[in-house]
């Protein structure tokens, strides 16, 4: 079953004055019943983010958002009731809401038999891989309830997948545990369209190796993330942080039959693109513009490619589609419109094993924009 989304039912909101957060900004608020009765055990979290609360027998909750997040999406979620999505500014004061769950009026049942059919092995297989991608981290992964994912494929063997209840991974790679509310799942041999809201949940361990092995990760999976590359990008460090960017004029060779950029260049198929050329900020919308006419090549060259589509450039690489041939984004590298950018290669196969909550490397993100004074120094960037 498709999950669904509405916007929440706010019965009341009311701050608290004179109370002030150097570093973080607070929601606070109850969760009731439709018969106005306090809701116990519903999740509470900021999509996308590591920052979460269960409510407690008073159906009580409280989150402390960094004040380097100008806006967030609160999620509130409980089985057998519609998910509620909210989208909250940033203010100086406490902001207290009460939200109001409505009965999902379609039936959910997990479907066991399923696994019985002959070839669920093989379907499951492409989802798993699709959904996790094929990085190195991707074999630490693993979906611990997967007896509420539906599989189908169409006769274009399109899989689409759905889920009745929220999907729960575990990345031992990386130290998270996931919860990922799916949506919109659909995959087949052009790529995988994903739509999710996501929360990440640190593992707590005392084990001093394997906290270290997970902040070397992390640092990794962060390091070649598309996320860094467009945080380096609006600070002109892309060599580095060892990026290096093209513009494609045409379709490239096929892996099998390899090329090298020097020739591509020669013959004007690829042209080589400053930081400048490809991003601006825009005052208006206090957001910064990613923007191409033609596809973007972008090389990661810390990481090696074992088979390179292109010889003198072994390094692994990605493809940037803009459908509109812009897309808007922050200097903390997050896209307002993430359906507006289609990513290949690299970036396009990691999947959820590589990804990271919004919240991570808080001491790396730029407090967003809340007053003219950031945006003017915004602004001089260009």
């Amino acid at each position: 079953m498709k999950a669904r989304y509405y916007l929440p039912y706010i019965l009341f909101i009311f701050s608290f004055s004179g109370y002030s957060q150097k570093n973080f900004w607070t929601i606070s608020g109850i969760v009731a019943n439709e018969k106005k009765m306090a809701v116990q055990s519903a999740n509470v979290f900021v999509n996308n983010t590591s920052i979460g609360f269960v409510t407690n027998e008073k159906g009580n909750f409280q989150l402390n958002v960094p004040d380097k997040f100008s806006q967030v999406e609160l999620i509130v979620c409980f089985e057998g009731y519609k998910t509620i999505k909210r989208k909250i500014n940033y203010s100086t004061e406490i902001q207290v809401f009460r939200f109001q769950l409505e009965r999902d009026g379609i039936l959910k049942k997990t479907v066991v038999t399923a696994k019985k059919e002959k070839d669920w092995k093989n379907k499951w297989e492409i989802f798993e891989n699709a959904l996790l991608g094929n990085s190195k981290f991707a074999k630490n992964c693993k979906i611990l309830n997967s007896n509420v994912v539906r599989l189908e494929f169409d006769k274009d063997k399109k899989m689409t997948a759905t889920a009745t209840a929220p999907i729960q991974i575990i990345n031992e790679a990386l130290g998270y545990k996931i919860l990922l509310l799916m949506d919109k799942f659909e995959s087949d041999s052009s790529g995988t369209n994903m739509s999710a809201l996501k929360f990440f949940e640190k593992v707590n361990t005392t084990n001093i190796d394997l906290k270290n092995k997970w902040d070397k990760n992390q640092k990794d999976a962060f390091s070649g993330s598309f996320h860094n590359f467009l945080m380096v990008l609006t600070d002109n460090k892309l060599e580095e942080n060892d990026f290096e960017i093209f513009k494609k004029s045409s379709v490239q060779t096929a892996k099998n039959d390899p090329t090298t950029v020097e020739k591509e260049l020669n013959e004007g198929t690829l042209t080589r693109a400053k930081a400048n050329e490809i991003y601006i900020y825009n005052k208006d919308a206090e957001s910064f513009l990613l923007q191409s006419d033609s596809p973007l090549l972008v090389f990661f060259k810390k990481s090696p490619e074992l088979k390179p589509a292109f010889s003198d450039y072994p390094f692994k690489s990605s493809e940037i589609v803009l459908l509109k041939s812009y897309a808007r984004f922050n200097e903390n590298g997050w896209l307002r419109r993430p359906n507006d950018i289609v990513l290949k290669g690299f970036w396009g196969d990691k999947g959820l094993a590589n990804q990271l909550p919004d919240d991570y490397n808080l001491d790396g993100l730029i407090k967003e924009p809340n007053d003219a004074s950031t945006i003017n120094k915004l602004s001089k960037r260009q």
